[in-house]
């Protein structure tokens, strides 16, 4: 038989050092009195209205957040073995020469005054000329 009441602890205890990790203090696991930072105050009203016992998942602070809260690599894939295959079959590296490629191609330099540029192409000549190994 399942002891839910030790199996609900034991998840608080994890959900507690998680937490004191992340830098947010918890006084009262049992009675949610969280201290956070000012940085952490929407997360600290996500804990306080989310039941002990329930995900967050569906919570309407994951759910505002979640789109932008998390860095998504370009070279990732997550297509099926099938679409991956009929897209060519590309590995890591594959992706990331196209995209270096890619991003190549599509730079714009930056508006720069023109004496301004003047000026950084003459400082960088003479730099250049001035080491011996810069072969210039």
């Amino acid at each position: 038989m399942v002891n839910l009441h030790a199996e609900l602890d034991d998840a608080a205890r994890r959900t507690y050092h998680l937490l004191h990790r992340a830098g947010i203090e918890i006084h009262s696991a049992h009675h949610h009195h969280v201290v956070a930072s000012p940085e952490n105050a929407a997360f600290q009203r996500h804990l306080l209205t989310t039941a002990r016992a329930a995900h967050f998942l569906g919570s309407p602070h994951t759910l505002a957040n979640f789109e932008n809260a998390f860095w998504r690599s370009e070279l990732s894939n997550n297509d099926s073995f099938e679409q991956w295959e009929i897209d060519g079959g590309l590995d890591a590296a594959q992706r990331a020469n196209a995209i270096w490629k890619r991003m190549l191609n599509e730079y714009e330099a930056p508006p720069i005054d023109p004496g301004l540029d003047e000026a950084l192409q003459e400082f960088i000549a003479k730099r250049k000329a001035s080491m011996t190994d810069s072969e210039v």
